[in-house]
């Protein structure tokens, strides 16, 4: 509004600086030149100057949680600048950090997009004009998260009981200073606040329902929840108290040292956790003290047999709960003693045993007052009651007939007793109790003993059917009563009795007792018979010869009186007893036989009649018959020992055909030899034994025996070896020296004529195909000449693909100086092609149709224009042809010159 001034400061300088402008100014320059004759005036320069932005005024302060994002930003409206247009950026920083712009923040208001780690410093640069004003800086605070807000520990209880306290863990972060908030929830109900303390004692829960708890802490900022952080939650869980754990029987009466039965659930248990109850049995004597029960650990308890009252009760566990019943009460009667009877007895058949009693002390125990009964059975019957008066302490039993057992049954209140079981063993009456077969007489001999039998085949039966006692007795006829039986001759107490020696009719009988049975035999009579004689009449020796098959008869005349028939009793030598039956006449016949010649004295020893006396020894006749028996010869020929067998006479070797020696002739073991003709391996001849016994002919055997040349051990002369590539090969084995060579192949695939095989040397192939595949075959060359030893040996030859060898060293010093694969000296043609590690061939070989393997065919270490190769490895592909079969190989060789 004022006029035209000279701008203050300095003004007179082609360019001006104007100072501080408080209001809107204008300003031109005037230029005029040094002559001053004329000047210029500018064009005006309008500098506007806007009002300095104020009311740039940021809130809230704000304090928040770690990587929480801030709340949004706002400041008041700015005024100054041009008044009408505003333009908003927003910085911020950290720590002592430079001012950063926010990209997008273009807003009067900012919300930071992300979390904040660290505290942050915000600020908003308002732009209105020409003017910029930066606001005071907004402080966002950021607290370290809480940590160890941990809370234990998982609980499990029984209802109606006190749950362990809740403990939470020392905290960290926020602004150190806490706000606790402990929460339950049961089942799908929400959180409930239940406390503000560190940690939360929950009390006694009685709801069987799982409660679950949870601590909420909070730290920073006015309302102390900038940072809040939940714990873990824990489950207590609460098991329904254990129901139903009633028994039954609850009142039983039993007898000491009986089974009491088992004591059972009364219903269903339930409670607990439902699935697993866990039990445990105690018992009282005065329901103050309690022990564990014997293997009282499942839901049915079977007490063992008692001997006082007593009280049992079940202790349930499941889960965390625990219940003990109600007691079951066992009232105990003492056990019945002294139960005991007497007598065992053993009668015979049909007979009444002794009667039974009351054994020792008195029947005790129960309640004081008994009853009684008695039962019996028999065999394998069950028991029944005892037939009579059965209902006593004691018991007369009737008349048995069968092996029949007793006991007595006691009873007082509850308790029964049954005694011990009483024997009465009913015995059969003594059977087959016999003597002299039966029969009422029998034939005894003059001044001798005899022998009168008891049950002979039969066995007897009856009594214990274990032990029979024997009494034999004689009738006095003049006493006219049975007395015991002499014991001249024997004991009267065997099954067997040997009388006195009698000389008149005498009767005899036997006892037999077994167990408690007897019996007597009928009496037999014994009728006694005069001894017989003999007398021998004149008789003439006797030579005869025997001819090893019908016994030589030697007929002497005697003269005999006694009961017929007879045997007389003769040694024809020492020792050799035999004897001869007379039936009639007076002659007796001795068999006479022997191995070579034999003289013979007949002694007479005794003489046995019909009635089975013997003579007396002094009527026995001194006088011996004699004869001589010679043996008629009888060759046996052993051709296994090459030997001859005659024990009865003299003998002798001889050989029909000349020309066999014998090394002792007149030997029965003997060995025989010969010399085989020229070219031939056997010997034959008829072989004789000849022999001559006292007065009998000569006699003499024929055999033909054959002689065998034994040959020299088989011998193989081919080694065992390896060939490579080979369809064929020679076997060579030395010619037999006597019979015959063969050849036999043990395994492999070779072949080998079999018209041949008899020929030492002999030809075998391995075929004209798949030469490369190993063929390993064992032969056998054998020697044998009919029964001599066979001897044998044997060889292995073994085919093998080609042989690839891998080095050679062609420094001419006669050693491996070639590079030569085994094998290809069988092969129809093949090619070989030596090439370097680069493919580059330096050396073929090549074998025609037709052509002879040789040393061309060797590779010596040069190449195709005969330099020397230099050291290294090479390859090569060999292609073969045999047999109208091809077979490739390929390989590797390596080239050394050893230095000289």
């Amino acid at each position: 509004g004022s006029g035209w001034a000279p701008a203050p400061g300095t003004n007179d300088q082609k360019d001006y600086a104007p100072g501080p402008l408080f209001d809107t100014t204008y300003y031109k320059r005037v230029v005029t030149p040094t002559d001053t004759l004329s000047r210029d005036t500018s064009g005006v320069v309008s500098i506007y100057v806007h009002d300095t932005i104020s009311n740039n005024v940021l809130s809230p302060d704000e304090i928040i949680c770690w990587d929480v994002q801030p709340d949004s930003m706002t400041g008041t409206v700015p005024i100054g600048g041009d008044g009408m247009f505003y333009y908003y950026s927003w910085e911020n920083r950290t720590g002592a950090g430079g001012w950063a712009s926010l990209p997008g923040s273009t807003s009067a208001g900012y919300r930071h997009p992300a979390g904040l780690q660290e505290t942050t410093y915000f600020r908003r640069k308002v732009t209105s004009g020409a003017c910029t004003h930066y606001s005071d800086s907004l402080t966002v605070q950021v607290l370290d998260t809480i940590s160890g807000n941990q809370i234990t520990d998982d609980q499990l209880i029984c209802q109606h009981t006190r749950a362990d306290s809740l403990f939470g863990g020392a905290l960290s972060g926020g602004d150190n200073t806490y706000v606790y908030s402990w929460q339950l929830k049961i089942g799908f109900d929400s959180w409930i606040e239940q406390g503000t303390d560190m940690d939360f004692y929950p009390g006694i829960l009685d709801t069987a329902i799982t409660h679950r708890y949870r601590r909420v802490a909070s730290s920073g900022g006015p309302a102390q929840d900038a940072c809040l952080d939940t714990s873990n939650v824990i489950a207590i869980q609460v098991h329904p108290e254990i129901f139903n754990n009633l028994l039954e029987p609850m009142d039983t009466l039993v007898c000491e040292g009986t089974d009491p039965g088992s004591i059972r659930p009364a219903m269903d248990i339930g409670g607990g956790d439902g699935m697993v109850y866990a039990y445990h049995w105690e018992e009282s004597l005065d329901q103050s003290v309690w022990t564990p029960s014997t293997d009282g650990n499942e839901a049915v308890y079977v007490p063992a047999p008692l001997s006082d009252t007593t009280w049992f009760r079940r202790i349930v566990h499941s889960g965390e709960c625990w219940d003990t019943s109600s007691a079951a009460f066992y009232n105990v009667h003492p056990k019945i003693l002294n139960n005991l009877v007497t007598n065992h007895d053993t009668v015979c058949y049909n007979t009444q045993p002794m009667p039974f009693t009351q054994d020792g002390s008195p029947v005790g125990g129960g309640i004081g007052t008994y009853t009684y009964g008695w039962k019996s059975r028999s065999g394998t019957s069950v028991w029944e009651n005892a037939g009579g008066v059965n209902d006593q302490a004691g018991y007369q039993a009737t008349s048995l007939t069968d092996t029949t057992y007793y006991s007595r049954i006691v009873e007082s209140g509850v308790c029964i007793d049954t005694s011990n079981i009483l024997a009465v063993v009913v015995q059969n009456d003594i059977g087959n109790n016999i003597i002299n077969g039966g029969f009422p007489t029998a034939e005894a001999c003059e001044n001798i003993g005899d022998s009168i039998t008891g049950t002979g085949s039969l066995v007897l039966t009856g009594g214990d059917e274990t032990v029979y006692a024997f009494r034999w007795e004689r009738f006095n006829t003049g006493a006219q009563s049975w007395e015991d039986a002499p014991q001249d001759n024997s004991p009267n107490t065997d099954s067997t009795y040997i009388t006195d020696d009698l000389t008149v009719r005498s009767y005899y009988r036997r006892h037999v007792r077994s167990g408690a049975c007897h019996d007597v035999t009928d009496s037999v009579a014994l009728n006694v018979n005069p001894r017989p004689t003999i007398v021998l009449q004149p008789v003439d020796h006797l030579v005869e010869c025997y001819d090893g098959i019908t016994p030589v008869m030697f007929d002497i005349p005697v003269q005999l009186t006694g009961t017929p028939p007879f045997v007389v009793l003769y040694n024809k030598t020492a020792g050799d007893s035999a004897g001869s039956s007379v039936t009639s006449g007076g002659i007796f016949t001795v068999p006479l036989y022997t191995a070579s010649i034999t003289d013979y004295a007949i002694t007479i020893t005794g003489l046995i009649d019909g009635n089975i006396c013997s003579s007396y020894k002094d009527d026995i006749p001194a006088a011996t018959p004699t004869a001589r028996i010679s043996r008629k010869p009888e060759p046996a020929l052993l051709l296994e020992a090459d030997s001859a067998i005659s024990p009865t006479a003299t003998g002798w070797w001889s050989a029909v055909n000349p020309g066999f020696g014998f090394a002792d002739s007149t030997s029965i073991e003997t060995e025989m030899s010969t010399t085989f003709p020229e070219g031939q391996d056997k010997a034959e001849t008829i072989l004789r034994w000849s022999e001559l016994n006292g007065s009998c002919t000569v006699e003499s055997s024929d055999t033909l025996v054959v002689l065998y040349e034994e040959p020299d051990p088989a011998a193989v002369r081919s080694l065992d070896s390896t060939l490579y590539f080979a369809p064929h090969t020679p076997l060579w084995a030395d010619a037999p020296t006597a019979g015959q060579g063969t050849w036999t192949h043990e395994s492999g695939t070779a072949q080998m004529d079999q018209n041949d095989i008899h020929n030492p040397n002999v030809l075998v192939s391995f075929g004209d195909t798949d030469l490369d595949n190993p063929d390993e075959n064992i032969f056998r060359w054998e020697v044998s000449n009919v029964i001599c030893p066979v001897t044998s040996q044997t060889i292995r030859i073994e085919r093998r693909d080609i042989a690839q060898y891998t080095a050679f060293s062609p420094n001419y010093d006669g050693i491996n100086d070639h590079f030569i694969l085994d094998g290809l000296d069988h092969a129809d043609e093949f090619t070989m092609r030596i090439f370097t590690r680069q493919g580059v061939i330096i050396h073929s070989i090549e074998k025609k149709p037709g052509v002879d393997f040789t040393e061309d065919h060797w590779w010596d270490g040069r190449l195709d224009g005969g330099d020397e190769a230099a050291d290294g490895t090479y390859f090569y592909v060999l292609e073969v042809k045999y047999a109208g079969q091809t077979y490739q190989y390929k390989g590797y060789v390596e080239l050394v010159r050893p230095k000289q």
